[in-house]
């Protein structure tokens, strides 16, 4: 475990490109009706489920390969067997309600326990969500 403490970073980067959400003024719909205008509007009023959503997602998988990297410099550390069920999510933070994937899809900072086969305690790592730069063309 103090291979893993030493090398792994207390906070781990995920870059990923957050979800554009239209905003109710930012596009005036007008339909063939009154009533149909008004539910137009009524639906770009609601608030986004998700307003911190991004594109693609970070997964167990993913941060399997960055510890993976991490550990990669050292000799005996790189020889830690590392899987994705050695990642879990604390309290289920960055899931969609309900699902109960080992995915983020949010921007934000998580808890995650990484628990290595044969150590008798997990590591808690926090894994932090950025919006990714924009490219400029």
């Amino acid at each position: 475990m103090e291979l893993l403490d030493t090398f792994i970073p207390s906070t781990i980067d995920f870059a990923r490109q957050p979800i554009e959400h239209e905003h109710g003024d930012a596009k005036r719909r007008y339909g063939s009706s009154e009533s149909a205008d008004m539910l137009s509007a009524a639906a770009l009023a609601r608030t986004p489920k998700d307003a911190n959503g991004i594109y693609g997602s970070v997964s167990a998988g993913d941060i399997v390969a960055t510890v993976k990297r991490a550990l990669a410099h050292n000799d005996e550390a790189a020889r830690v067997l590392l899987t994705e069920s050695n990642i879990r999510f604390v309290d289920g933070h960055g899931h969609a309600e309900g699902d109960s994937s080992r995915v983020l899809k949010q921007l934000g900072s998580f808890a995650v326990e990484i628990q290595v086969p044969g150590a008798e305690t997990a590591i808690t790592r926090t894994i932090r969500i950025r919006p990714k730069a924009a490219v400029e063309t």
